[in-house]
């Protein structure tokens, strides 16, 4: 991939003003302002510790910066990007990892939430396969990207209702996490961004804030009685933005049911289908129909290398997929 293509590739995403806002100057020390009056007021109601504040702003705040990953599985000559932000030491990232912490364990009841490969490997253990039974895959198109900020607090408003945390800890969350969404900033070049949709890959709270966006869509439009084709959905696990299902049905109705979700949705939520069959790659597991019986082996997506004449610590070459929390 060429240093031009690079360029290219990186201003198509950036020139979308419905996600990613130019900006004139260095916004930061309007985000420390915002930071430092909303954790003095948390601490005034005695919702946090004295001392929070030194913790939360970062003294020297680091400028965030925006790249992309090839994907190369895609197209090894002109891959998509995967946008991501580097925003290690910036001025939003110590109160984002705050809120990530806050927040995983009010995450972990979602029924259809997997924690890593271990979790689905077991989930699928005892599942009796049928001859009608069929392996299925979907994708969110580019998730981070696509959800709406006030949907998303809206998400995380149902969650945090249900987990029963006081007025205080819920009005936090979420004054907290829409200064961190709002004020998203970064540097491409020598050009100040501000990302208006979506959250950004690479903040702490980013996947957290995903989830449970994730979770009342599917109770809205997948295991709701108003989703025409529920009765075909006999089993439904979700890593974050890529779905597992074993759809009893042909292979038509289950693209009438992917294009439904499409045109429906409120959300803004776009997915895309793998219809395996009896043979689908999904993480870092192949899963196949042997005799009537599911069984897994180990898969890499083409285009993946480990290099061993990279500085790689020596336990990442087991290519295990890493654990949302």
């Amino acid at each position: 991939m060429s240093k031009q293509y690079y360029q290219k590739e990186a201003m198509r995403q950036l020139s979308d003003q419905g996600v990613y806002l130019p900006l004139s100057i260095n916004p930061h020390p309007e985000i420390l302002s915002k930071l430092k009056a909303l954790l003095e007021y948390y601490i005034d109601l005695g919702f946090l510790p004295s001392g929070m504040s030194k913790k939360l702003i970062p003294t020297h705040p680091v400028a965030p910066v925006w790249y992309f990953i090839p994907k190369v599985h895609k197209s090894p000559t002109c891959p998509p990007g995967r946008s991501i932000v580097a925003g290690v030491g910036s001025a939003t990232e110590p109160l984002s990892r705050y809120l990530d912490w806050l927040l995983r364990p009010l995450l972990l009841g979602t029924p259809t939430y997997l924690k890593d490969t271990g979790d689905f490997l077991r989930a699928l253990k005892f599942f009796e396969w049928r001859r009608d039974f069929s392996l299925v895959s979907l994708d969110v198109e580019s998730l981070y990207t696509t959800i709406p900020h006030h949907l998303g607090l809206q998400a995380m408003k149902v969650v945090l209702t249900r987990s029963n945390k006081d007025t205080l800890f819920c009005s936090f969350v979420l004054e907290a996490l829409d200064l961190v969404l709002s004020n998203n900033s970064f540097l491409f070049g020598k050009q100040w961004y501000r990302q208006v949709l979506g959250t950004a890959m690479g903040t702490p709270v980013s996947c957290t804030f995903a989830n449970p966006y994730l979770a009342v869509f599917e109770e809205t439009y997948i295991f709701s009685v108003g989703n025409p084709y529920l009765q075909h959905i006999d089993f439904f696990l979700r890593y974050v933005d890529d779905v597992f299902l074993i759809w009893s049905g042909s292979e038509e109705s289950c693209r009438a049911f992917v294009q439904h979700l499409n045109d429906s949705n409120m959300m803004n939520m776009k997915f895309t289908l793998n219809f395996g069959g009896s043979s689908l790659d999904f993480l870092d597991v192949r899963v196949s129909v042997v005799d009537g019986e599911l069984h897994t082996t180990g898969y890499r997506k083409p285009g993946i290398f480990l290099c061993h004449l990279c500085f790689v610590p020596t336990p990442a070459f087991s290519y295990q997929i890493t654990s949302q929390f």
